[in-house]
């Protein structure tokens, strides 16, 4: 069975599902600032929580969807969920919040989550320095998300999760950058005086 990633379904009323990044030099510089940040917030968070934080935790639910938890900490009676984002934090996007939220629910919902203990949820993104900051997720807007997480994954068609997919292609500001190969609307180089 295919499985669904919480990131895509975050995402989904957001951008094209056939979006793919090209690999390139720039992907590739963006991909290490991104490890170093998970690293240093991990560093942070151990030191200052005294949690053992686990990075890349792959969370399955029995339903098919799937995800990888930037980060995992846990401590006595707590655990910490923190998505990173590389990005500055006057870039948050309503699709950071319910990417956080859909991980929450995975890890409460899957053997692993433990009902009994706290959780916390944490959005981290680059300072304008390069340090991290941590943008803790308060008990009311927790709920909400969580309610809202709740909702979704309900409503999938998970069982077949190929009919979320849209059958036509969707056209916006992304597909110059896209380098998923044959799609109809990516952009093509034109021939001077054709």
């Amino acid at each position: 069975m295919t499985s669904l990633r919480v990131k895509d379904v975050a995402r989904e009323p957001l951008y094209c599902p056939y979006f793919e990044l090209p690999r390139s030099t720039l992907m590739e510089h963006a991909t290490r600032r991104h490890e170093e940040l998970k690293n240093r917030v991990k560093e942070l968070l151990e030191r200052k929580h005294g949690v053992k934080c686990e990075i890349e935790k792959e969370v399955n639910l029995p339903n098919g969807m799937r995800g990888r938890i930037d980060l995992l900490c846990k401590g006595e009676g707590k655990d910490i969920i923190v998505e990173v984002k590389s990005s500055h934090p006057s870039k948050l996007l309503l699709s950071d919040l319910m990417q956080l939220a859909l991980y929450a629910y995975c890890y409460k919902e899957s053997s692993e989550g433990n009902f009994q203990r706290e959780l916390d949820l944490y959005l981290a993104y680059r300072g304008p320095d390069g340090d991290p900051v941590l943008i803790k997720i308060g008990e009311r807007l927790r709920k909400e998300l969580e309610d809202v997480a709740k909702t979704i994954v309900s409503n999938l068609a998970l069982k077949n999760p190929n009919a979320n997919k849209p059958k036509v292609l969707v056209l916006g500001p992304f597909c110059r950058f896209c380098g998923k190969e044959g799609c109809l609307f990516k952009p093509r180089p034109t021939v001077q005086g054709a």
